[in-house]
């Protein structure tokens, strides 16, 4: 991990009976793009208790199960797509028959 760069966020995403874990610098201005500060795989079974240590050190956890989790450094989440982006998302879970109105598809995902 590059330790000049603060880790503000973290996706949690379920692969199976693997977690892969992304530690993400958020952008902070328009047209920025977040960067993947490191990216690793975890067994499933660990996942809890990485979000254990996450809502412990003050994190901000949301859980989107089964397909993950995100976390936020500090109180509020930020959202993660735009408008556009929250569109074609809900129109691409609808195509794999998930129904998108059980998350909030600005965090969630």
């Amino acid at each position: 991990m590059n330790s000049n760069i603060t880790v503000t966020r973290m996706d949690f995403l379920v692969a199976g009976e693997q977690v892969v874990v992304n530690k993400l610098f958020e952008a902070v201005l328009p047209g920025q793009k977040d960067i993947v500060v490191d990216h690793t795989t975890k067994p499933l079974a660990e996942m809890d208790s990485m979000l254990e240590w996450c809502e412990k050190h003050d994190w901000h956890v949301r859980r989107f199960l089964p397909y993950g989790a995100r976390a936020w450094k500090g109180t509020d989440p930020r959202p993660v797509r735009t408008k556009g982006r929250i569109h074609k998302l809900a129109i691409e879970l609808t195509k794999r028959q998930i129904n998108s109105n059980r998350f909030d598809l600005r965090y969630d995902m």
